[in-house]
C-alpha cells in the first residue's frame, strides 16, 4: 500500500495529529459543556416545541425524512423567539449558553 518511507511517515503524522485534535479539542472540556447544554436545551423543549410542517416533537423527527432534513443549528434560535411559556426554562439555559456560562466540572 504505502511505497516509501517518507509515505509512510506522512501518514502516521497524519493519524498523530488527527488523534492529537481530537484528544485536545473534540473531547476537551467546554467543547463537551457546550455539547450537554444543547442537549438540554433540546430536551427541555421537547415536551412543548412542535417542528413547523410536521407538529413533531423533536426526539421524534428522525421517524420523518422531511421533518429530519429540515432540522438544523438553527432550531435554538426558534426556540428563543418562540413565545410559548412553556420553553422558559430552555430559553433560560439558551440564555445562559449564548452568555458563556456552560456547565462546570464535577470530575475528572
Amino acid at each position: 500500500c504505502y511505497q516509501s518511507p517518507k509515505t509512510i511517515n506522512t501518514a502516521m503524522s497524519f493519524f498523530r495529529q488527527r488523534f492529537n485534535n481530537y484528544k485536545n479539542i473534540y473531547e476537551h472540556h467546554k467543547s463537551k459543556a457546550a455539547s450537554y447544554m444543547i442537549s438540554d436545551i433540546l430536551a427541555l423543549a421537547d415536551p412543548y416545541y412542535r417542528l413547523p410542517g410536521s407538529k413533531l416533537p423533536i426526539s421524534l423527527a428522525m421517524t420523518n425524512p422531511d421533518a429530519y432534513v429540515k432540522l438544523k443549528d438553527s432550531i435554538i434560535d426558534t426556540i428563543e423567539l418562540t413565545d410559548d411559556e412553556n420553553l422558559q426554562p430552555a430559553k433560560e439555559l439558551i440564555e445562559r449558553y449564548r452568555s458563556r456560562k456552560l456547565y462546570k466540572r464535577v470530575a475528572e
